[in-house]
């Protein structure tokens, strides 16, 4: 089985993702039966799926998780569903203002992968966790939406959802005192647990 882990670059004026140093980390990495391997997204609305097209056909995985840093979350979480909603000003100044992913496309698309069980799994392992019902409308959302959507309508057998994490503690020094963080470490252990569950279950 091979993964496809996809990191954003860092945005909303931070110098780093910890999403995209997390996959970093486990990029080339076996566990359990998965062969991991990862790459870099841009936070820009109309290149991200030209880029993550691209490294699904390069890497052609068998499962695809998608993570993204939820400043703000104390937890790791899983994402249940992807809404067909935009909004936010991505890297290069582009504003979108309550407009639709797919125009005329379904609603919302729920993650295939099992996002309770990585919850749990990650919960088990003294890793906060906890499953989201709501990604935003960011480009985190904008992925567990899209990235369903293609395999829809593209009739792939591809599992996939999005994975929210924590700011970083380097990131939090110059945010109000109650920030929470997570330090790189817990969060790649996280996504490991996370990847064990799908080597286990698909």
């Amino acid at each position: 089985m091979k993964i496809l882990l996809t990191g954003y670059e860092p945005f909303g004026g931070e110098t780093i993702n910890p999403a995209l140093e997390a996959v970093k980390q486990l990029h080339g990495q076996t566990i359990g039966t998965a062969q991991v391997v990862a790459a870099q997204l841009p936070v820009v609305w109309d290149a991200v799926m030209p880029k993550f097209i691209a490294a699904l056909e390069e890497h052609q995985p068998d499962v695809v998780i998608n993570v993204g840093q939820a400043g703000g979350r104390a937890k790791i979480t899983p994402e249940y569903i992807g809404i067909n909603l935009m909004n936010g000003k991505d890297n290069d100044g582009v504003v979108k203002v309550g407009e639709p992913i797919v125009p005329g496309g379904s609603d919302g698309y729920f993650a295939n992968l099992p996002v309770v069980q990585m919850a749990a799994a990650m919960n088990q392992a003294h890793i906060p966790a906890a499953v989201s019902y709501t990604a935003g409308t960011y480009l985190c959302n904008y992925l567990a939406y899209a990235v369903r959507h293609h395999a829809v309508i593209n009739n792939l057998n591809l599992k996939s959802c999005f994975i929210h994490i924590p700011y970083l503690p380097e990131q939090v020094v110059d945010k109000p005192a109650n920030t929470p963080s997570m330090p790189l470490a817990t969060i790649v252990a996280g996504l490991r647990e996370c990847i064990k569950v799908v080597a286990l279950g698909v």
